[in-house]
């Protein structure tokens, strides 16, 4: 066997498991699950007193139901850029 053949099976075994486990990760995701974990998390903050001294917020009306939704988002809950490009 060649150089250039080894390495032409060795690139494709490495496309096709890259292929494998896009597939499998992208069949994983269950937006329902999402959902569920961001309607405890509203729930909890619903429950705890309103925090007026927080600084900027921001609102926006989502109408992804049936009624129309008011999201407000405390500028403090943002996730912060620690670099260039990276969350």
């Amino acid at each position: 066997m060649t150089d250039q053949r080894l390495w032409g099976v060795v690139a494709l075994a490495i496309s096709f498991l890259v292929l494998v486990v896009s597939v499998l990760w992208a069949s994983s995701y269950d937006p329902q699950e999402e959902a569920r974990a961001l309607l405890l998390e509203a729930e909890s903050d619903a429950g705890a007193a309103p925090d007026t001294g927080s600084g900027p917020s921001y609102s926006y009306t989502c109408h992804c139901h049936r009624a129309p939704v008011l999201v407000t988002v405390r500028a403090a809950q943002l996730p912060r850029r620690g670099g260039w490009g990276r969350w």
